[in-house]
């Protein structure tokens, strides 16, 4: 789809031919530069990223921590304030602070191992699991290459190629064989090859962090409250909802900036996502709480 911007956006062919200065984008990567380009609909820009000349293309390894980070801090901030949340609704006006802290605290460790966990065990199992598929068919390839040049071949033929023009671009590709066997991979069995640069352990450590920190906000306000007690309105709370509220719309923001681009409709989707969960969390403690008192 084309950028709204691109269709005022005259470029001549003076323009194409003569390269701009790129001093001003020393150190950005060809990928942040193809994204701005694309959403400024700056052409120009889109060239420089494309021809690779003159910029540098640091690979960020903290990139591939992202949805590590977003999706632990989402979880531990829901996690945690719908906690708060139904213990404030079931304590019908008296709360006792140290509640919301013991069980507060609980749950961020106890959710935030588990998280941490399940994101080192699934990457782990992803990564061995195309590992093993990898070299299946590179063990296929090397002892019946024929075979796999004549499925391949089929698949090709299925997306629309002639035989013979999909016959002369495999045979081309299959010279070489870490490139055609990784081709196979995505095309019969529709997985990515293996990451040999994943980090299964660091993976499951960033949601773990991101998890304890954002997970920490709801509870920020109740630290300096050890003892207390509260009859009626709490402010407290107030300052809790503000402060998650705060927190779900920096990490909207954040997943719009790295996934979806959508810089309002995201963050607002997360912050209605997380006051969905707080106040269904809210209306059971308060049905909890009110089943209790009257059975009492």
């Amino acid at each position: 789809k084309r950028p709204k911007s691109a269709k005022t956006r005259q470029v001549s062919l003076f323009q194409i031919a003569v390269p701009m200065s790129t001093s001003e984008f020393e150190g950005v990567s060809k990928e942040e530069l193809a994204h701005k380009a694309f959403e400024t609909g700056d052409v120009e820009l889109m060239r420089i990223a494309h021809t690779g000349k003159h910029v540098e293309n640091h690979r960020n390894e903290a990139g591939s921590y992202i949805k590590s980070m977003i999706f632990g801090g989402l979880d531990g901030a829901i996690t945690i304030f719908a906690i708060v949340a139904s213990i404030v609704a079931g304590s019908e006006g008296s709360l006792t602070v140290d509640l919301v802290l013991v069980l507060g605290f609980a749950k961020l460790i106890a959710d935030a191992t588990s998280m941490g966990t399940g994101d080192y065990l699934s990457d782990r199992a992803e990564t061995d699991y195309a590992r093993r598929e990898m070299e299946r068919e590179m063990w296929e390839f090397e002892n019946y290459p024929k075979g796999e040049l004549e499925e391949m071949i089929e698949i090709y033929v299925e997306k629309g190629f002639s035989e013979n023009d999909a016959r002369l671009i495999l045979e081309r590709m299959a010279t070489n064989k870490q490139f055609f066997v990784e081709h196979m991979l995505v095309e019969e069995l529709g997985m990515l090859p293996p990451d040999e640069d994943a980090h299964p352990v660091r993976s499951g450590a960033v949601t773990w962090v991101s998890f304890v920190v954002f997970g920490f906000v709801p509870l920020i306000v109740y630290l300096g409250l050890h003892g207390k007690e509260f009859d009626g309105f709490n402010p407290t709370f107030l300052i809790s909802i503000i402060l998650t509220i705060v927190t779900l719309f920096v990490l909207g923001s954040l997943q719009a900036y790295y996934g979806t681009g959508e810089y309002i409709r995201t963050p607002i989707k997360t912050v209605l996502n997380g006051s969905l969960a707080a106040a269904i969390s809210y209306l059971v403690g308060w049905g909890l709480g009110e089943a209790l008192h009257t059975r009492n």
